[in-house]
């Protein structure tokens, strides 16, 4: 709850803002007190009303009225006080209807326009002798301040100062209000010389020299046209400041220099063209001071206005250098996955080569035998010499009685041996201890073998995950720009000081969110602001990602994705083995993209041996899964890793539940799992897999079972030691089907407590096995 103190503080801070002074807010001020000067048909003044009116939409800024109030006063006089009144009155009907609803750019217009007609005439039929030429002005007038608030609204000054989505439409409607602006200067001047002459080409080289050509001589039309409209000479200054304003921007390659000489080519061709050269529009004082200005000025202009209207250039600059950037990344990714594809290449091709080389060991094995027994031997020539065939072919058929667990006696050697062979007992002596060294170095190599198979499939399934990281990298991203005017406008309507916003569209399926926020002020609840505005604009639901900001200070930059349709929450209840301080049994619960996974593994035994090993299964399950490894691919390295962990025999059972979150689709496997049970509102239903445990197998064999989840679904997994407790039924699974039907409670909590206390009374309080129930209660969110 917030305290006394801390309403007050934020009370003035929002006082404050209101009159808060930065660079920006100068410009603010110095363009509404020019363009509440500017004027038509010689007495009309509504731009610094339009101008006000658009202001106030984004920002409720008092000191603007101000100032535009003291630039109506300076032109009109007391005859001001009209138009002051009407901007009060603006600022009124907006505080009263702002809290009711929200406020649009063309309802703001309408308000202020019918605010300000009713307050011209008002004061007509007070104050003044009227006619019906008076009427037609003031609707005239009217007409004028719906237009320019509507066109205000969509120039850069007004909207954003920081925003880079530039259109077309923006760029037209900033010069028109720069125009404006320089309208508002009149004809003051010095010496002779006119500062809105100055002004005025100090402006329009200032754009030809940063934003090029087409700007430039956009700039200078605009300027010509609508500065000087009172002015008789006005179509010949719109053709100079046009060309020169073109010339200045096809010349600024060469510098600041260029950017000068071409407004002077510009200004000299089209005086030659109107008059000769007999006189000059532009006074060669005022083209002096104005290009002085700008040499001074000029870096200092650059860097002010782009803020408000970005490079082109520059924009296409960086474009080019991200896509650079963005192919090296992706090249190198391609090139370091090529050689994880080529490293488990080799490690295939090396296991084959050693399954290829028994025959080889079979042959090392008879040499073997033969230069122990046999070199010193006197018949040694008879035997590997005349007969060395047969002799071999006896060999072999020894080796073959042992592998078939056949004892090799005296009488059952071949009739060769006995016959010939003068050294019968070290021979049988010598091909037992030669094989025995044999069978253990075949383990050995087949081990190694099966170790080299499972590095290859790991290294193809790195090299696949690396490719579809470069997919990734490589997929179109598109920015909808019209989507990001939309949310932008509409965070400014409802007050929040955003600075930027970025929708990235990608080809599956996501649309994530940027709204970078000036960090003014404090609200904590800006975030669910934000998110709310932004569901209500899409009409979807959306979530809040994080807060990319490291400190306080900075901006506050919030991401937003599409909300998953599937919510899931995991409750557990467990009790260990009668004596034990420690559980068998191991489980994760964890939400990794787009999918919730619930495993549990159940150790072989009970105590710090089963917990070491289903403590592992876990590890590598959670760490597989968050690197991107597919589940097979996961229990295949469980599998191998526990199956080649030492001589002990080393397996455990695993149970895996994923739940899609934006579908609802349950996938199950299980490797010697107890079954899954789903508790539905009209019923129970199983899944089972009769799979042996990972780690008992070289390979593992598992099913993937798959259901369609709906609202309310209950997910209840558990170890063998809950069905085991109920000794006095045959059909345990049917008996658990029926102990869950019967469970009213909703609380996923609950159920698991109630399960395992069934449990409990059918072990008669003697717990004869680790137990374990996971329940995972699943939701559609709204």
């Amino acid at each position: 709850m917030k305290t006394m103190i801390d309403m007050i503080s934020s009370k003035r801070r929002r006082i404050a803002d209101q009159f808060q002074f930065n660079k920006e807010a100068v410009f603010i001020g110095i363009l509404g007190f020019f363009l509440s000067r500017g004027v038509i048909l010689g007495e009309l003044t509504p731009f610094g009303v339009s101008f006000f009116s658009s202001y106030l939409l984004n920002n409720n800024s008092i000191g603007l009225l101000l100032i535009i109030s003291l630039g109506l006063l300076s032109f009109h006089g007391i005859k001001g006080f009209v138009y002051i009144f009407s901007m009060i009155g603006i600022y009124f009907f907006y505080e009263i209807l702002k809290r009711k609803r929200k406020i649009s750019y063309i309802k703001m217009s309408f308000l202020s326009s019918l605010v300000f007609l009713f307050t011209r005439i008002l004061f007509l039929i007070i104050f003044r002798h009227y006619y019906i030429y008076d009427f037609l002005i003031v609707f005239f007038e009217g007409i004028v301040v719906f237009t320019m608030t509507y066109i205000f609204f969509f120039s850069t000054v007004i909207e954003n100062n920081n925003f880079d989505i530039i259109t077309n439409e923006k760029t037209i409607c900033t010069f028109i209000t720069l125009a404006l602006a320089l309208s508002g200067v009149k004809n003051a001047g010095v010496l002779g010389i006119s500062v809105k002459n100055i002004i005025s080409i100090f402006t329009v080289i200032s754009f030809g020299y940063i934003y090029g050509a087409s700007l430039g001589g956009a700039m200078g039309i605009a300027v010509g046209m609508i500065s000087y409209l009172p002015e008789t000479n006005m179509p010949f200054l719109i053709s100079i400041f046009g060309l020169s304003g073109l010339m200045s921007g096809v010349f600024k390659d060469l510098g600041k220099t260029g950017a000068i000489l071409g407004f002077l080519m510009g200004n000299s061709i089209m005086n030659f063209y109107i008059s000769g050269f007999n006189s000059s529009l532009l006074n060669l004082k005022e083209i002096g001071i104005g290009a002085i200005l700008f040499l001074i000025f000029s870096s200092r202009i650059e860097k002010f206005f782009s803020d408000f209207l970005k490079n082109p250039r520059e924009l296409k600059k960086d474009e080019n250098m991200g896509k650079r950037i963005q192919g090296i990344v992706s090249n190198r990714i391609e090139r370091i996955s090529n050689v994880f594809s080529e490293m488990g290449e080799v490690f295939v091709h090396a296991a084959e080569k050693e399954t290829d080389g028994n025959s080889e060991d079979m042959y090392d094995l008879i040499d073997g035998i033969a230069n122990t027994v046999c070199n010193k031997c006197s018949l040694n020539k008879f035997c590997w010499g005349e007969d060395f065939y047969t002799t071999y072919y006896s060999m072999f058929n020894l080796i073959e009685k042992i592998e078939t667990e056949e004892e090799i006696r005296e009488e059952n050697l071949p009739e060769l041996f006995r016959k010939r062979c003068v050294k019968v007992e070290d021979m049988i002596e010598n091909i037992y201890k030669y094989y025995d060294i044999h069978k253990i170095n075949y383990t050995w190599k087949k081990r190694v073998s099966e170790n080299r198979k499972l590095v290859s499939e790991q290294f193809k399934e790195i090299s696949e995950i690396m490719k579809e990281l470069v997919e990734d990298i490589n997929a179109p991203i598109v920015f909808n720009r019209d989507l990001e005017e939309i949310i932008y406008t509409e965070l400014k309507n409802n007050k929040i000081n955003v600075s930027n916003v970025n929708v990235l569209e990608s080809s599956k399926r996501k649309l994530e969110i940027f709204v970078e926020v000036k960090n003014t002020c404090e609200n904590e609840n800006m975030e669910n602001s934000i998110k709310e505005i932004l569901s209500d604009i899409l009409k979807i639901e959306l979530s809040g990602e994080f807060n990319l900001s490291e400190s306080k200070k900075k901006n506050q930059i919030y991401k937003f994705t599409q909300a998953k349709k599937i919510s899931a929450m995991t409750s557990f209840s467990t009790i260990y083995k009668e004596g034990n301080h420690i559980s068998g049994d191991t489980f994760t619960y964890m939400e990794s993209k787009d999918n919730y996974y619930i495993a549990l593994s159940d150790g072989m035994g009970a105590g710090q041996k089963a917990n070491s090993e289903s403590n592992t299964a876990i590890s590598m399950l959670e760490k597989c899964l968050e690197a991107g490894f597919n589940k097979e691919m996961v229990l295949s390295t469980i599998n191998s890793m526990l199956f080649l962990k030492g001589n002990e025999e080393t397996f455990v059972t695993l149970d895996i539940s994923a739940i899609d979150l934006f579908n609802g689709k349950l996938q199950t496997i299980k490797t010697g799992a107890a079954p899954t049970f789903i508790k539905k509102k009209n019923g129970v239903k199983m899944i089972n897999s009769q799979s042996l445990p990972v780690g008992m197998l070289k390979d593992v064999d598992f099913q993937v079972c798959e259901e369609y989840l709906e609202d309310g679904d209950f997910i209840i997994m558990m170890s063998d030691g809950v069905l085991d407790s109920n000794e006095e039924v045959i059909d345990k699974e049917e008996w658990m089907m029926e102990v869950i039907k019967n469970i009213k409670s909703i609380n996923p909590q609950t159920i698991s407590k109630e399960i395992i206390e069934e449990a409990k009374r059918k072990y008669k309080d003697y717990i004869k096995d680790d137990t374990t129930v996971l329940v995972t209660k699943i939701w559609k969110n709204r």
